[in-house]
C-alpha cells in the first residue's frame, strides 16, 4: 500500500462491532441506609450505575472509594467487591444474586438507587478492550463538553430501568452499550492509560493501527507500518510491541482472522470467500491458521457461533 495519510477509520467502533459488544442490565436497586451488597468474582466485566444518592465501593488490596449520583464503577474482569452506604457501614452484606425486583432495605436512612449489570463480549477471547484497563475504573468528574449528555443518558437509564413500557429492555441495553463507550473515552483520556488504549492514542501508533484496520487483508510489512508511523523499523516494533503486547505481524495476523471470525458469523460467504479476504491465498493455509488462533476450524466454528442480533437483545 503507497504512504500516505491515515485512513479515516474509527478503530475502537471497528474493534467494538466485530467483539460484539452485548450490555446485559442484571437489576435495578434502591436502598436505605444502612446497606451492603456483595459480589464474588464474575467471569465478564461487571458495573454499577449510581442513579441517585451514593456508595463506597471496596475490593482486595484497595482502598474504599465513594461514588455519587452519575458515578460508574466497572470491574473489568469481574474482580469480587463490595458496596456499601458508608465506608464503616455494619450492615450485613447481601449477595447481588439473591436480588429480585427493586428491592428496598430496612434501614431509616437515605436511599440510594443503583443500576448494576454486565458488558458481554460474544468473541470472549478478543481482549484488546479491557487488557489496559486496571482492576476497577471509576468515572467520576465529567468532561464539560458531554456533561449534557451524559446527564441525559443517566435521566433515560434511570427512566428505562423502571418503566414496564415495550422495548424498555431493548432500549436500557442499548444506553448501556453507550455507557461502556463513555468509559473507554474516559480511559483514553487518562495519563496512566496502558495496553492497547494508550497505543489507541498515541502519535505513530494509531497510525499504523488505522493502516492495519483499514485493509487488513493487505500485506503488511514492519517497514511498511513504521513508515505510516513515521518511525524506525526497530523503534516501531519496540513500541508496537511494548503497548500493544504483539508484535505487528502478530498483531495483523490475529486481527484478520478476528474479522474472519466475525464474517463466519454474520454472514453467508463461504469459508473459500472469506479466506480470500482474509488476505490468504488457500483455503487450506487460512484453515490451519484460524484453527491456531480459535481452537476450532472455521466451519466448526460457524455452526457453533450464535447470529447476529438486534443491538440491545439480551437473550
Amino acid at each position: 500500500m503507497p504512504d500516505g495519510s491515515a485512513p479515516a477509520i474509527d478503530v475502537l467502533s471497528d474493534v467494538l462491532s466485530t467483539a460484539r459488544l452485548r450490555s446485559t442490565v442484571l437489576g435495578r436497586v434502591d436502598l436505605r441506609s444502612p446497606w451492603a451488597l456483595s459480589m464474588q468474582k464474575q467471569p465478564r466485566s461487571v458495573f454499577h450505575l449510581v442513579l441517585d444518592g451514593h456508595c463506597w465501593l471496596t475490593t482486595a488490596g484497595s482502598k474504599p472509594r465513594q461514588a455519587a449520583r452519575g458515578d460508574v464503577l466497572l470491574m473489568p474482569r469481574g474482580k469480587a467487591h463490595l458496596l456499601r452506604d458508608a465506608e464503616r457501614s455494619k450492615a450485613k452484606p447481601r449477595a447481588f444474586a439473591a436480588l429480585s425486583g427493586p428491592p428496598v432495605s430496612d434501614g431509616a436512612g437515605d436511599v440510594s438507587r443503583i443500576l448494576h449489570g454486565a458488558f458481554v463480549f460474544e468473541d470472549q477471547q478478543t481482549n484488546l478492550l479491557l487488557d489496559g484497563l486496571p482492576e476497577v475504573v471509576h468515572v467520576e468528574h465529567l468532561e464539560s463538553e458531554v456533561r449534557p449528555w451524559l446527564e441525559q443518558t443517566l435521566n433515560l437509564i434511570d427512566h428505562e430501568s423502571r418503566a414496564l413500557e415495550p422495548g424498555s429492555k431493548a432500549a436500557l441495553s442499548g444506553l448501556c452499550d453507550a455507557l461502556f463507550i463513555y468509559v473507554l473515552r474516559h480511559q483514553l483520556a487518562q495519563a496512566t492509560r496502558t495496553g492497547w488504549l494508550r497505543a489507541l492514542a498515541e502519535p505513530g501508533i494509531a497510525d499504523a493501527l488505522k493502516h492495519i484496520h483499514a485493509q487488513p487483508q493487505s500485506d503488511w510489512t514492519v517497514q511498511s507500518l513504521a513508515r505510516h508511523a513515521g518511525m524506525s523499523r526497530s523503534k516501531f516494533a519496540d513500541r508496537f510491541r511494548g503497548l500493544v503486547g504483539q508484535s505487528p505481524e502478530q498483531y495483523l495476523l490475529s486481527w484478520r482472522l478476528r474479522k474472519a471470525a466475525s464474517r463466519l458469523r454474520d454472514s453467508h460467504d463461504s469459508i473459500a470467500e472469506i479466506a480470500s479476504l482474509a488476505g490468504y491465498e488457500s483455503e487450506a493455509a487460512f484453515n490451519k491458521a484460524f484453527k491456531r488462533e480459535l481452537r476450532a476450524t472455521p466451519g466448526v466454528y460457524r455452526d457453533r457461533a450464535p447470529r447476529s442480533e438486534p443491538l440491545g437483545s439480551n437473550g
